[in-house]
């Protein structure tokens, strides 16, 4: 709820929304009847939306996987029930930091402000989409709260790539529930995520895991066409590192690879290296720097040889200049350590993305 206040406040200071205030809207929710609590489906807003009477409704999710604290927020068209802005925060801050800094950003890129870069992705209304549902990730070793929230930024992700028109979790968990499906153990086989995409009236369903092994994370999904029952592409990705990495950059590599579109290729370079890197290169500009100075002396002290005078001064130009090489080196790695560092990137490692070809006998209306 404080969370929630701050982020009125914020929405109110970019100067692009006209905002209802809290205490009117849940007035008009009083007076037609309609309760907000529990109010998680875009269609819920919607309806809430027309009997306010505002052109959009903003909806949003907190969740926590390991140490990060994820924030979604949706911005919907009331006209159409459609998302046509969706926006991710990934931080590990505290809660004060967040209040103080973060949900400030939030707001400004809601609005279309630039401040967080790529975190923010805006689509044509119309579009056209392939409607698609995404059963709750299946973890081995890994906590069920937190398959959950990684099972909310699939969705999320494959949202964004603007190929799929994805199902939110209550809302497809309520048409189960009315349609009384009974769900036994892991609903991980092609013949349960056909059922359950002819019950939720979907064209694709996608299912996946995430197993841990040690320190390694091997995340692995697929798309299965519900009229025919075949799997039509997969994406899998093995990723050395923590479960945080796995939210912030994993799950958006595999949503590209069952879209279709190409993955950002992503290296490990660990701290220690870049170091190690920046002072062996350092210490070889150094040692060169020592050689073009002897001869710089040679050459100084040298007075009556001109073939010695000119050998000399050849050699101190050489040396001098792979000196120069080598702290231009050093320079570009330590560079890169302070760039991978900023970008949160040194615990990534993915080291294979699978991509199974479509099948030809299958025909979809996403751009494949």
């Amino acid at each position: 709820s404080t969370l929630t206040a701050k982020f009125q406040d914020e929405l109110f200071k970019v100067n692009k929304f006209q905002l209802m205030e809290q205490e009117k809207l849940n007035a008009i929710l009083k007076e037609q009847g309609l309760e907000q609590s529990g109010c998680t489906q875009s269609a819920c807003y919607v309806e809430i939306g027309k009997a306010v009477g505002v052109e959009q409704m903003l909806m949003g999710t907190v969740s926590k996987v390991g140490k990060i604290t994820s924030i979604t927020v949706k911005l919907i068209e009331v006209q159409t029930g459609r998302i046509i802005k969706s926006t991710v925060l990934d931080t590990d801050d505290k809660y004060e930091i967040i209040l103080k800094k973060w949900l400030a950003e939030l707001a400004e890129k809601i609005a279309g402000k630039e401040s967080l870069g790529k975190s923010v992705y805006s689509f044509d209304a119309s579009q056209k989409r392939e409607p698609i549902a995404v059963l709750e990730i299946t973890g081995n070793g890994v906590e069920k709260a937190e398959t959950k929230g990684l099972s909310d930024r699939l969705r999320s992700e494959l949202f964004n790539t603007g190929r799929f028109d994805v199902m939110e979790r209550e809302q497809m968990e309520e048409i189960l529930k009315e349609q009384g499906f009974q769900q036994s153990g892991v609903c991980d086989e092609a013949s349960c995520l056909v059922q359950v995409g002819q019950l939720v009236g979907v064209t694709l369903m996608v299912g996946g895991s995430v197993t841990r092994i040690g320190d390694l994370y091997s995340v692995s999904a697929r798309i299965i066409d519900v009229r025919s029952g075949r799997i039509i592409r997969t994406a899998t990705a093995d990723v050395k590192g923590n479960l945080e990495t796995v939210l912030q950059e994993t799950l958006q590599d595999v949503s590209r690879s069952l879209a279709g579109l190409n993955v950002n290729s992503r290296t490990n370079i660990p701290a220690w290296a870049c170091v190690g890197g920046s002072v062996v290169l350092a210490g070889l500009g150094g040692y060169f720097t020592k050689l073009g100075t002897d001869s710089y002396n040679l050459y100084r002290n040298e007075e009556y040889d001109t073939q010695l005078i000119q050998k000399y001064r050849d050699e101190t130009t050489i040396r001098d200049n792979i000196s120069y090489g080598f702290y231009g080196g050093a320079a570009v790695v330590a560079g890169t350590a302070v760039y991978l560092f900023i970008n949160k990137r040194l615990k990534l490692k993915v080291q294979n993305v699978a991509l199974a070809p479509m099948n030809n006998g299958v025909k979809l209306a996403m751009g494949f």
